[in-house]
């Protein structure tokens, strides 16, 4: 270590230069204004570097002239200095968006932090966007010269973030590939309902980042899709809203990635929000009403859309794109996405059917039950295109927007007669279900060619549902929006069932809706196979909803897809019957607690979406690489080329599939990631180091997914679970107490986070010496239970042991046995 007393010019005169032989590298230093501690320390660090002439830094308060800085100004600056310097103790916006931009810019960055700021690295490290990129620790200006010199930020300006991480997994994009990257607002607000449904009605291929989906997209992965990209939107959150700030600092940093790669741009936020980062003010666009952030998105929007032809790229085409690259890179960009949304227009070429898919078009069950990345989205595309590629069938695609179920569940705590309640549940899905086929069925008949001359009967259909005053005209939100007033204004009663009864029949418009469906069963008595697909019923699981009123509603969309199905099989006119299954696609997480209110739980007929055989999951990548190489490509192949032997002392294979959560989203999230890894290292295939690093981000991603899944049943989860940091593998029932207490969780609470962990697969429990199994069904769970205590009981042993599940170990620095 350098001895830093004294002055900084005189300290660094041992190794400096008399006279500088050349112009020295320019540099800007971004950095924010608040604490006040922090600016007054990065000028003195600043000016200490300067003396020194080895370098010649700028920073934003150089910049400001008459008190205006404009992001202009700021992007100028950074494109001139040769390397970028920022401090990033407090996650600020503009710092953000200023690095972002650096970035892109291929410009050699340099990262500093005061770590005396406790709560400030608390939320540095959830950032996570940001934690493959080091940082050097300070608390005075001292520090900060001696880090600088120590790094030499000024030197090997080719040393870049972008050369290192981004550009190695960059491949030419076909014209044809290029998406409009969508950053979603955290929350499924009215605004973001609008502004996705605009996006979506648009015929632009999209790249969807939702955060409610996963937290932890690594800087590569916006990197590579905003480097291919065509356009790019993103939804901050209003000051007034929870997490705005991390929100607000990493949708800031890939924005400023956006404009770095010169991409058409449209950043969005609320008018209340009035403090708008002062860099790309003139960027943003703000709203005062979801009407307006629908206008704002729809002007923005059609040039692009006016500019876009939509074109399907072949196999073969995409093929021949990624060839342009190395090997090993073309074959990390043929994996594809691990969120199946982002993959639609690719899922046909390599998706891996299972009995859950059967199931699906065969109507075996109506609810389908899986965690996170099991495949429910993926069979529910991959159904809906292979029955809706018929015209003779017919798909309905439901996804109810997650605010307006939250909306109905207040309303019907209103209702305290369990019978009312269930009734009135079960009539607005109803109309709900029956309406929503109407206006697919009429969408299928306006885009065949020459509809007009179609029967009789479909023709009246589609005037039905396009007349003003139809009860049942607009769209699903338009009709749940009027649906709801409408029952907003019937109290609920003590009068005679059938009073009741009649009330909320007439609000529902129930005799035009029997004459619909009558109308409804003659067309679609036509047809081969109608498919009902409902998702999204987990937007509005969040911790400011009533559980038990949702679960209700969500029970009740169970019956009443059951009770449609059923009536649409009745014989029509003709004396034929309607084919008519549907499929309902729930969190496991969110299905236990509908059952759980359900009177007869055990009736629920469903079928939970396993992946418990290794060589079947495995095979979601060896497919993936069968897609772009061809039918006639062996998977062995892959792995002999791509792929090192072992891992540890295993077989490569095994290692990957004995260190995930057995889902296909991990399992193509994890090998992504080891591919990236070697890809950046120029390695020519996966080896044992690149796993291991790959790893550490997949275990981040599987930390991340089960603080999701446990909705808002502990909200201290994510303390719990970093207090497990070090531990090892395995450890006793009072080891785990004691670091649950830790976190704050009061004694009497200890033992149902405890008993939590291990429904969330965190924990697993010890059934045999040695064996320790997990299971997120409850049957399961109990039986778990009962084969532990009764291990435990007969081996004469003191107390439980749990073993922490190996998809956690790594990020957590968990000591392997």
């Amino acid at each position: 270590m350098l001895d830093m007393k004294g002055d900084p010019s005189e300290m660094m005169s041992d190794w400096l230069p008399d006279t500088p032989t050349q112009a020295a590298p320019l540099g800007f230093f971004a950095y924010a204004s608040a604490p006040p501690s922090i600016p007054e320390t990065i000028k003195a660090a600043i000016q200490g570097i300067n003396r020194s002439q080895v370098a010649s830094i700028r920073s934003w308060e150089d910049l400001e002239i008459g008190g205006k800085i404009i992001i202009g100004d700021i992007c100028a600056a950074i494109d001139r200095a040769d390397f970028f310097c920022a401090d990033v103790t407090t996650i600020n916006p503009n710092v953000m968006f200023e690095l972002g931009y650096a970035i892109a810019q291929n410009k050699r960055i340099w990262l500093i932090r005061d770590e005396s700021y406790a709560d400030s690295r608390k939320e540095f490290e959830q950032l996570k966007v940001l934690t493959t990129v080091a940082y050097s620790p300070y608390e005075n200006s001292e520090e900060i010269i001696k880090a600088f010199f120590a790094h030499k930020p000024h030197t090997a300006t080719d040393e870049t973030v972008f050369s290192r991480s981004i550009e190695p997994l960059l491949a030419p994009a076909a014209p044809d590939a290029r998406t409009l990257v969508y950053l979603k607002s955290r929350f499924d607000s009215e605004a973001s309902v609008r502004i996705t449904r605009v996006l979506q009605d648009t015929t632009l291929p999209l790249t969807i980042d939702d955060p409610r989906e996963t937290s932890v997209r690594p800087l590569t992965w916006y990197g590579q899709k905003l480097y291919e990209g065509m356009a790019f939107v993103a939804h901050f959150l209003s000051a007034a809203r929870e997490g705005h700030r991390l929100h607000n600092a990493r949708y800031a940093l890939v924005s400023g990635l956006a404009r770095g790669f010169r991409l058409k741009a449209l950043l969005l936020t609320e008018q209340d929000d009035l403090l708008a980062p002062v860099d790309y003010r003139d960027a943003i666009r703000v709203y005062a009403t979801p009407s307006e952030a629908a206008r704002l998105i729809t002007e923005w929007v059609e040039p692009i859309t006016a500019q876009h032809t939509p074109k399907s790229i072949s196999p073969k085409a995409y093929v021949d794109v990624v060839r342009l690259a190395t090997e090993l890179k073309g074959f990390h960009l043929q994996l594809g996405e691990y969120v199946a949304e982002n993959e639609a227009s690719r899922l046909n070429e390599y998706f891996v059917e299972t009995t859950a898919y059967t199931d699906v078009l065969n109507g075996t069950h109506t609810v389908f039950v899986g965690r996170k990345g099991t495949g429910k989205t993926a069979n529910l595309l991959r159904a809906a295109d292979a029955i809706g590629g018929d015209v003779q069938n017919l798909v309905v695609l439901i996804k109810p927007p997650g605010y307006e179920i939250e909306g109905l569940a207040r309303l019907f705590a209103s209702y305290k007669q369990q019978d009312q309640k269930g009734y009135v549940i079960e009539s607005l899905w109803k109309y709900m279900l029956y309406s929503e086929v109407a206006h697919a069925l009429a969408r299928q008949v306006e885009d065949v060619a020459l509809w007009q001359l179609a029967e009789k009967d479909a023709q009246e259909l589609v005037a039905l549902l396009e007349e003003p005053n139809s009860p049942f005209s607009g769209d699903f939100t338009v009709r749940l929006e009027r649906a709801v007033s409408a029952l907003a204004n019937l109290k609920p009663t003590f009068e005679p069932v059938e009073v009741f009864r009649r009330g909320i029949s007439e609000a529902l418009h129930s005799g035009a809706l029997g004459r619909l469906r009558e109308r409804l069963t003659e067309i679609l008595a036509r047809k081969h196979q109608v498919l009902l697909l409902v998702d999204n019923l987990d937007k509005p699981w969040t911790k400011s909803a009533d559980l038990e009123q949702l679960a209700d509603f969500l029970l009740g969309l169970l019956g009443a897809a059951n009770r449609v199905a059923e009536e649409f099989r009745q014989k029509s006119r003709q004396k034929r019957t309607v084919r008519f299954n549907s499929a309902v696609f729930l969190r496991s997480d969110i299905f236990n607690r509908v059952a759980s209110v359900a009177r007869e739980p055990d009736k629920l007929s469903f079928t939970r979406l396993r992946w418990d055989d290794p060589e079947l999951l495995l095979r979601v990548v060896e497919e993936r690489y069968v897609a772009s190489h061809g039918t006639a490509s062996d998977p062995a192949e892959m792995w002999h080329r791509y792929f090192g032997t072992q891992v540890r002392g295993l077989p490569m294979r095994d290692y990957l599939v004995s260190r995930i959560l057995p889902r296909p989203r991990d399992i193509v999230f994890f090998v992504k990631a080891a591919l990236s890894f070697a890809v950046n290292r120029k390695h020519d295939r996966v080896e044992e180091r690149d796993i291991l690093d790959g790893e550490r981000q997949y275990s981040q991603y599987a930390l991340d997914s089960i603080l999701v899944e446990n909705g808002i049943s502990i909200p201290e989860l994510e303390s719990v679970l970093l207090e497990f940091v070090g531990s090892p593998a395995i450890i006793t029932e009072a080891v785990s107490r004691r670091i649950v207490s830790r976190a704050g969780i009061s004694t009497e609470k200890v033992d149902s986070v405890i008993a939590h962990l291990v429904n969330l697969t965190f924990l697993g429990l010890e059934v045999t010496k040695n064996k320790f199994v997990y299971s997120d069904e409850p049957k399961e769970v109990k039986k778990n239970r009962v084969l532990a205590e009764h291990f435990r009981r007969e081996s004469f042993i003191a107390e439980q042991r749990y073993e922490i599940n190996p998809p956690f170990r790594s990020y957590l620095e968990i000591r392997e046995v």
